[in-house]
């Protein structure tokens, strides 16, 4: 099982990456090891894809900021159509650059947020406790202030 699970994890990254020199030994990095930011992205993939494809698991799959280190618009479609070949529920999150907003609003298989008009840390500040209170008392969440 465990070497199926290995294999599996080098025939998804030389999909993805077909001139990659990668090669994974094992489901953890060693120590020694160094990846650049894009080959530690293709591991971490490498790894969620052949754990689900071997196990055939139904648990959604999540990764946040899954295009850490760079990877290419040629890898981020290759791994969506991969990901995709699955029933399970998949969430990677990705942060944007300005000039690649509206990548996804014609793209029917992917659920996306633009979350470019949030306020950061606006729930941590204290003008907005109020709101934040009401807000989450429609999850029958109540906070005594």
């Amino acid at each position: 099982m465990y070497n199926k699970i290995i294999d599996e994890m080098n025939n998804f990254y030389k999909n993805i990456d077909p001139q990659g020199n990668l090669s994974f030994n094992g489901l953890f990095s060693k120590r020694q090891s160094v990846y650049s930011g894009c080959e530690e992205t293709e591991f971490y993939l490498s790894k969620l894809y052949a754990l689900l494809s071997v196990f055939k698991h139904n648990f959604p799959i999540v990764m946040d900021y899954f295009r850490a280190g760079e990877l290419s618009s040629f890898k981020e479609k290759k791994v969506i159509e991969l990901f995709n070949q699955f029933d399970n529920q998949v969430i990677f999150t990705v942060t944007l650059k300005e000039q690649e907003l509206g990548k996804y609003d014609n793209k029917s298989d992917i659920n996306h947020i633009d979350y470019t008009p949030h306020i950061p840390c606006k729930l941590l500040s204290p003008e907005y406790v109020e709101e934040f209170v009401e807000n989450i008392k429609r999850f029958s969440l109540n906070i005594n202030s």
